[in-house]
C-alpha cells in the first residue's frame, strides 16, 4: 500500500526509511500550511485576495518581513501547552453546560423528574456525557496538527543535527524528547534517555563526556551531511561481513 506515493510505510514490518520520509513530507506540508494561515490573515488586513498556492505564498514573503512571519508562526502553532488548553478548555465548557443542567435537575422535586432526568444525574452517565461531548466539541484534527508540528520540530532538528555531525544539538533535542516520551507513556525510552543523561551530566568524567561527544556519530565517506550514528554504521558493517561470509561459503 502506497501512503502520498511512498510504499514501505504501512506494511507489516515498515520500512524506517520510507517513514522517515513519509513523516518529514507530512511536516513540510503541516509548515506550510501554517504559514500559509498566517499569510492569508496578512492578506486579507492588506484588502488583498487570499493566498492559496505556494507562489502566492513566496510574494507574500517577498512583500513582508520573513522573520516577523516565522516569529508569528512561531507564537501561535508552537507553544507546547497550546494543545492541552484547548482540551481543557473545551472540558471546561462541556462540564459548565452539565452541571447548569443539572442543577436545573436537582431544582426539581423527585416526583417531578422523568425517568431521563434521574439517569443523566447519575455518576456513571455524567462520565459517559462528559467523553461524548468533549469529542464533539474538540477539534482533534487541529490538536493532532499541533502536536505533531512541535513535536516532528525536535525530530527534525535531530535528524539534521546527526546528518550534519553535530552532536551537540543531539543532545538538547534528546533531552526534550525525553520529556515528550514521558509525557505519552513511553517508559522504556524514558528509563534509558535518563540514564543516559545522568550519566553525561554526573558520572562521566570530561574525557569520557569528550569521546562521547565526538565519536556518537561517524561519517564514513567524508560527504557533508552523510553522518550516520554508530549503530547504523555497526549495523552496515555487519551486513558487510555477512555478505563476505555467505560469499565464501
Amino acid at each position: 500500500m502506497n501512503i502520498l506515493g511512498r510504499s514501505g510505510v504501512n506494511e507489516n514490518i515498515p520500512d524506517f526509511n520510507a517513514c522517515n520520509r513519509f513523516v518529514l513530507q507530512v511536516f513540510d506540508a503541516l509548515v506550510l500550511a501554517a504559514l500559509i494561515t498566517i499569510a492569508n490573515e496578512w492578506s486579507k488586513s492588506a484588502g488583498k485576495g487570499r493566498v492559496k498556492t505556494v507562489n502566492q505564498l513566496h510574494k507574500v514573503v517577498e512583500q513582508n518581513n520573513w522573520a516577523d512571519l516565522l516569529e508569528e508562526m512561531v507564537r501561535r502553532f508552537f507553544p507546547m501547552s497550546k494543545a492541552h488548553f484547548l482540551r481543557s478548555k473545551s472540558q471546561a465548557a462541556v462540564l459548565h453546560a452539565y452541571l447548569a443542567k443539572r442543577e436545573e435537575i436537582m431544582a426539581k422535586k423527585k416526583s417531578e423528574r422523568t425517568t431521563q432526568e434521574i439517569e443523566f444525574s447519575t455518576a456513571k452517565y455524567k462520565e459517559k456525557y462528559l467523553a461524548e461531548r468533549c469529542l464533539e466539541s474538540r477539534d482533534i484534527v487541529y490538536e493532532n496538527a499541533l502536536i505533531m508540528l512541535q513535536q516532528m520540530l525536535v525530530y527534525k532538528d535531530f535528524h539534521d543535527a546527526m546528518r550534519g555531525g553535530h552532536p551537540g544539538r543531539m543532545e538538547k533535542d534528546l533531552e526534550i524528547a525525553m520529556v515528550m516520551f514521558a509525557g505519552c507513556g513511553k517508559s522504556n525510552y524514558v528509563k534509558e534517555m535518563m540514564e543516559q543523561q545522568i550519566d553525561r551530566l554526573a558520572v562521566w568524567t570530561p574525557e569520557h563526556a569528550y569521546l562521547e561527544l565526538n565519536n556518537c556519530v561517524v561519517n564514513p565517506s567524508g560527504k557533508p551531511r552523510k553522518w550516520v550514528a554508530r549503530d547504523e554504521f555497526n549495523e552496515v558493517i555487519n551486513l558487510m561481513a555477512s555478505d563476505t561470509v555467505l560469499s565464501h561459503s
